[in-house]
Parts: C-alpha cells; sequence; structure tokens
C-alpha cells in the first residue's frame, strides 16, 4: 500500500471512529454533550475543509472530506446499535 493510500485509510477510521463515539455520548449523556466533542462533528470538518479550500490548500480538503465521511459513517453504524452497560453492542 502506498503512502498516500494508508493515510487515508487512517483518516477515514479515526473518522468513523469519532463520529461513533459522538454518537454513543450523545445518547447517553444527551444531545447536548454529544455537540460539545468537537471530533466527531460532522459541521465542523466541514468547515475546516471549506477554509482549507480558500487558502490553497488541497490536502487539508482531501483529508477533511475523508474525515468526513469516516464521521457519517461512523454515526450512521453507531446509530443502528444497541447500548448495552454504556457499550456498542450488535441487536
Amino acid at each position: 500500500m502506498a503512502r498516500p493510500d494508508w493515510r487515508a485509510s487512517r483518516v477515514l477510521r479515526y473518522g468513523v471512529g469519532a463520529g461513533a463515539l459522538r454518537s454513543k455520548v450523545g445518547r447517553l449523556a444527551g444531545h447536548q454533550a454529544g455537540r460539545r466533542l468537537s471530533a466527531g462533528s460532522l459541521r465542523h470538518t466541514l468547515r475546516l475543509a471549506a477554509a482549507d479550500a480558500r487558502h490553497g490548500y488541497e490536502f487539508g480538503v482531501a483529508v477533511n472530506l475523508v474525515r468526513a465521511t469516516g464521521i457519517a459513517v461512523g454515526r450512521a453504524h453507531a446509530s443502528r446499535l444497541k447500548l448495552v452497560e454504556g457499550r456498542l453492542a450488535k441487536r
């Protein structure tokens, strides 16, 4: 695997984990608690991508879009799982 591919897959996995964590915290402690986690914020990540685009940082745009995709996937996946004693579990 080439280095850029490895980096993109790592950023995607990071985004999936951040999205799942944000979903879990929101379900356990309430919506406002989940909003305090900037790592799983889709809006924040897309704002970073837009700022990078305005400044001409192509790699920053790519990284943030991959991370945003991961966040969306992680939140969607975690929302389908049930919570058992504070842990995500398959239904």
